[in-house]
């Protein structure tokens, strides 16, 4: 069998091996070349699937989020829109690399538009306003895309033992704040920041 038209080749295989290359080194070490070698395959026979490299990172964008499937909640406003929220939020903790590419699309994929919509829809159930729904969804999103980044920056510095300052120039109180920081588990956080949110509206 000749090089480039291996039998098999899918988009869904193809999808498979991109996600494989951005979850290791992240959305930027994502070339054609690479791909193909990945797949044994020149890299003009992904081109016969995706045109071109952004088309291929749209593909992979709308895929990752499709894979998103909250638990529906009837009559509960609040536990659908965190249901979303933390699907969303699940996908920055376990795939980072592709939650950052989800985030970063310029062309918005369809799937996200349908997250967007369960929540809005969910805002809207609790009695909010376009309005409101509007400024509360934007609030929840900046949450999810703020939430990779706090994470990242408490896990560097909890990453050392709480007492590793106690020898510190600091008061008595502010060693007991830094001690109280390393006692935050990140994904209770995240749902207690998501139901302070809400609470407010």
């Amino acid at each position: 069998m000749t090089r480039g038209v291996r039998k098999g080749l899918s988009k869904e295989v193809i999808l498979k091996a991109a996600f494989k290359i951005v979850e290791s080194g992240g959305v930027e070490t994502l070339s054609m070349r690479r791909l193909g070698s990945e797949l044994g395959v020149a890299a003009m026979a992904i081109y016969n699937h995706f045109p071109d490299r952004e088309q291929l990172l749209d593909a992979m964008a709308e895929s990752a989020l499709a894979e998103i499937t909250p638990d529906e909640q009837k009559g509960n406003w609040k536990k659908q829109v965190t249901n979303v929220a933390r699907s969303v939020a699940n996908l920055s903790i376990e795939k980072p690399a592709v939650f950052a590419l989800c985030m970063s699309r310029p062309t918005k994929p369809k799937a996200a538009v349908v997250l967007m919509s369960k929540v809005l829809e969910a805002l809207r159930q609790g009695g909010l306003s376009d309005k409101e729904a509007l400024a509360c969804y934007h609030s929840v999103l900046i949450l999810l895309h703020g939430f990779p980044f706090w994470q990242a920056g408490l896990t560097k510095y909890c990453a050392a033992s709480p007492d590793s300052i106690a020898t510190a120039d600091l008061s008595e109180q502010e060693k007991r704040d830094w001690k109280l920081l390393h006692t935050v588990d990140p994904a209770k956080q995240f749902e207690a920041s998501l139901a302070l949110l809400l609470d407010g509206y």
